[in-house]
């Protein structure tokens, strides 16, 4: 495979989305139902598309979401459901629609005119495939080093925000809190971007935390700074 000649630098702006445009997309626009590349479509890795062509936008998350609760009624499954999230532009926009299929809406949660159909309070389960410690690092004074540290910190930051807006979520609403993450007791370093001694370790540290059951989780948000 040819290595593109923008490898390692910087992208060009002609390249750059607008990312307010993103979002204003993903709620406004309506997928057009005649046009069957804005349709629910799932390859290998799910459905994927972009709100500036109408192809992942809201309606396309509440459609899959709802599906999924409707399959998992009609087979009877009422078990734990997992919830991801990455660094995509739309990640955040994405999670907060499925939420409000999942679980409440919002807008009525924080409201407090709801009950629960089975009387009892759900749990609230929020993996984290990360360290919410902060790390020292010198940083090369060069706009790329620089731009990847920042990136990382952000990231990290809006990581423990999750982590204190779920936690706040469900103290309000009566939930059980639950949270697994990297703790600073795993001491394996990746040496590269993709690392497979790194990762079959973590495999194996995460399946030992997994065996501990309720054990294996924390129900506070951790301290970020110790």
């Amino acid at each position: 495979m040819a290595i593109s000649p923008l490898a390692g630098k910087p992208a060009p702006k002609s390249m750059l989305v607008d990312l307010t445009r993103l979002e204003r997309d993903y709620y406004e626009r309506q997928p057009d139902l005649a046009d069957a590349n804005q349709l629910v479509s799932f390859g290998t890795s799910g459905h994927r598309g972009s709100s500036l062509d109408g192809t992942f936008t809201e309606a396309h998350i509440l459609a899959i979401t709802q599906s999924i609760c409707d399959y998992r009624r009609a087979q009877g499954t009422d078990g734990p459901l997992y919830l991801g999230k990455d660094t995509h532009a739309l990640s955040g926009p994405a999670q907060r629609t499925a939420l409000e299929v999942l679980a409440i809406p919002l807008k009525l949660a924080a409201a407090g005119h709801f009950a629960f159909a089975h009387g009892a309070p759900g749990r609230l389960y929020l993996v984290i495939n990360n360290n919410l410690d902060p790390a020292f690092l010198v940083t090369k004074p060069k706009t790329l080093a620089i731009t990847a540290r920042a990136f990382n910190t952000m990231v990290k930051s809006d990581i423990y925000d999750t982590i204190l807006g779920s936690y706040l979520y469900a103290q309000k609403q009566g939930f059980q809190f639950n949270l697994a993450y990297i703790p600073n007791t795993f001491k394996v370093k990746s040496l590269e971007l993709i690392d497979p001694q790194y990762m079959a370790a973590l495999f194996e540290f995460g399946r030992a935390r997994g065996h501990l059951g309720e054990g294996g989780w924390e129900h506070l948000p951790p301290r970020l700074y110790r």
